[in-house]
């Protein structure tokens, strides 16, 4: 899918459907939208968003698909 027009919303409903209810949630609260989420980087995302290790490495992956779609 094309992230790029998607609102915090839309990424938490992506996340969530993909089974990190959780951390979709976090997205939101950080207000993270489409176009920041092809921005983020893998410290991003391991580092700076205060998710635990396994799902944040999950998560990132499917941000690199997204980011290289």
């Amino acid at each position: 899918p094309d992230a790029s027009l998607w609102t915090s919303e839309d990424v938490q409903s992506y996340f969530s459907r993909l089974g990190f209810e959780e951390q979709a949630a976090l997205l939101r609260h950080n207000e993270i939208d489409g176009p920041s989420l092809l921005l983020m980087k893998r410290n991003d995302v391991v580092g700076n968003m205060g998710l635990k290790l396994g799902p944040a490495v999950k998560i990132y992956n499917h941000i690199r698909r997204l980011q290289t779609r």
